[in-house]
């Protein structure tokens, strides 16, 4: 089992001067001569959608060919930094447009902080048709070859995703890596609730022949037809965690230490020094990378007139701004997908890209909605998630028979009917808890039956994936059957949910036991069963600490959750500590007062106080208001494994 507790996370020695969970201003002034050549082409046109980005990536690859020279001739004539660094990335030619500007961010970053940044593309580095994420391993593990690798002369070398920057142009990469003198790999885990434990987005390889051997394997590990880059990682990492002493070679930081904690535009803290827009879409991608190099091009060309200008914090790259720019991107997009996307599916005509597209175009906008949280935009994301799950269902429905007609040829599904499979699954958990109990019910239903045929369809090796969204799943259906007064039910469904994903972990890793913990111990709390609650909120809050670090926000939730569960049994020296850390998560990662876990673990801390010392008469109501149980349980009753699948409704 990967254990979080021997995970190499160091997470008291990122309070530093380098990753801090302190805003920090930007330098006084950026310098970058060839890169700032650049900004006279991104500056040509009012619409940055009408910029050459042709020109723009032509400019911003001869820049990075002029400062490469410079910073190894420096390096070599001993004029240069102590350490060697660079940045690699790379792009096909279909994201381009948008990649010319967060290359030119990054461009500037490297060039003012005298560092090298290789741009490569698939006539250079093509080591995986199939899916280029993986091309990142093979290229780190040529880079640092002794013999002929471009960066056999440099001490580090840190691949960065061509939809990441790095906003903070003070940020010394040198000065990471030397805070952990034993690493090799460093990378950031992944965001809380996800399947896997690490991001590859952004990661700083040491160059020793340990990491060319690690990387090597990690290319060679698996099948990468089946499992992506992350995967493989975390399947490597749990092989090999004690024969190559991974605990002290690879460390894992928080997600967004060197990467984001998406969504950026709802996650992202004033004090983040990267930005990762995965998974998001062009037009967005262009709207928020330009206005970064924009930034940069301003504070320059004011630089150049003796201009005492100010850098934005983030380059303007801000989570308000990018709220706003995501609403405005995305309902463009989402309703011009929504027209084309309707007729076809009466006929099934969809394929897996346009699908997927809609898909993703269609949430995050609705994501942004649901954020503002007021009526209207609720009731709006709302009606957007249920027609697009309506066509994707129809659209999955009417390419059925092409999908039998092809297994009574090959004997097998299509290729893409697995993930077809998977986006209208996805589609249909976004909208379960939505509507009457008879129709989420429905709903539940019929999600269960295309997770019964995803798992039945899929490569047996990707049938983990699936029984992942099977656990979660089971949360779901326990909201439902909380929705309609039946604790025991829903006790029984958030159980069933924890021990898939306790069988899952051992292959996956405890941090995905987080949510599932919190689910069970809510309802324990509903049924006055505190003291089987406090225990699975101390594990959920330890797992918690070592997979995302002691600081992360989500921590806040559970803290006040147990907080309450202490108050509500009259435990409240116990509660106050709890609540006290609650608050002080939320204030040091600007949580607004107004939020509700912030202005709750106030109220809650206030009236532990007020009661400290007294006897116990009568508590407040939990939060959300304890229902009247209908049902009296006598004892706890083990959870059992239905034959297929999930719950029965």
């Amino acid at each position: 089992m990967i254990r979080a507790d021997v995970l190499a996370v160091l997470w008291a020695a990122l309070v530093t001067a380098q990753i801090t969970t302190l805003v920090r201003n930007q330098p006084r002034v950026v310098n970058a001569v060839y890169a700032s050549r650049c900004c006279s082409i991104a500056e040509a046109q009012e619409d940055v959608k009408k910029v050459d980005w042709k020109k723009l990536m032509h400019c911003v690859n001869e820049s990075s060919t002029l400062n490469s020279e410079d910073v190894f001739r420096n390096l070599y004539d001993g004029g240069g930094p102590t350490l060697g660094f660079a940045l690699v990335t790379y792009a096909t030619p279909d994201i381009w447009d948008y990649t010319a500007y967060s290359l030119a961010v990054n461009e500037v970053f490297a060039e003012h902080n005298g560092y090298i940044m290789r741009h490569l593309d698939p006539g250079t580095s093509d080591y995986d048709k199939k899916d280029a994420r993986w091309n990142k391993v093979k290229i780190l593990e040529e880079a640092i070859h002794p013999d002929y690798g471009w960066a056999r002369d440099l001490d580090y070398i840190m691949w960065v995703d061509a939809d990441l920057v790095i906003m903070d142009m003070g940020l010394r990469l040198e000065k990471v890596a030397a805070e952990f003198p034993k690493a090799h790999i460093l990378l950031s885990a992944e965001h809380a609730g996800s399947s896997t434990l690490m991001n590859s987005g952004a990661v700083i390889v040491k160059n020793s022949e340990w990491s060319r051997k690690f990387l090597q394997e990690w290319w060679s590990y698996g099948d990468r037809n089946l499992f992506s880059d992350q995967e493989q990682f975390d399947l490597l990492y749990k092989a090999r965690v004690v024969e190559w002493n991974l605990e002290r070679y690879v460390s894992v930081l928080p997600p967004d230490a060197l990467n984001s904690d998406p969504p950026a535009m709802t996650q992202q803290k004033p004090q983040n020094q990267v930005l990762h827009l995965m998974g998001e879409h062009t037009p967005f991608r262009v709207r928020v990378f330009s206005s970064g190099f924009l930034e940069l091009c301003r504070h320059m060309n004011a630089g150049k007139g003796g201009s005492g200008s100010v850098l934005a914090q983030q380059l303007t790259m801000t989570r308000d701004n990018m709220l706003k720019w995501t609403i405005e991107e995305y309902s463009v997009e989402a309703r011009r997908l929504i027209d084309e996307y309707k007729e076809g599916a009466e006929q099934g005509l969809h394929s897996l890209k346009t699908s997927r597209k809609l898909s993703n175009s269609v949430h995050h906008y609705a994501h942004a909605l649901e954020h503002r949280q007021t009526v209207a935009d609720t009731n709006k994301a709302k009606k957007l998630r249920k027609k697009v799950y309506t066509m994707l269902l129809q659209n999955l429905n009417n390419r059925r028979k092409l999908n039998e007609d092809y297994v009574k040829e090959h004997g097998r599904v299509l290729t893409e009917w697995p993930e077809l499979l998977k986006i209208v699954t996805e589609s249909g958990q976004n909208i379960v808890q939505v509507g009457t109990l008879a129709e989420r019910k429905r709903l539940a239903r019929e999600v269960l039956g295309i997770m019964n045929e995803m798992i039945n369809s899929c490569h047996p090796d990707q049938r983990r994936a699936v029984m992942h969204m099977f656990a979660a799943f089971q949360n779901e259906i326990g909201l439902i059957y909380l929705a309609e007064d039946d604790l025991d039910k829903a006790l029984g469904a958030f159980e069933l949910g924890l021990e898939y994903s306790r069988d899952l972990a051992q292959l996956s890793g405890d941090h995905i036991l987080i949510s599932p913990l919190a689910m069970v111990a809510n309802i324990l709390c509903e049924l006055k069963r505190f003291s089987e609650a406090y225990g699975m909120y101390a594990e959920a809050i330890r797992l918690s600490e070592r997979t995302l670090g002691p600081q992360h926000e989500s921590i806040s939730q559970h803290l006040l959750n147990a907080g309450i569960a202490y108050v509500q049994s009259g435990r409240f020296e116990t509660a106050v500590p709890l609540l006290e850390r609650a608050i002080h998560l939320c204030d040091i990662n600007g949580v607004p007062d107004a939020d509700v876990v912030h202005a709750r673990a106030k109220e809650w801390l206030q009236y532990a106080h007020n009661r400290q010392g007294s006897v116990v008469e009568s508590v407040p109501p939990l939060e959300p208001a304890a229902k009247d149980i209908k049902t009296k349980r006598k004892g706890k009753r083990k959870t059992q494994r239905p034959n297929t699948w999930g719950s029965e409704l």
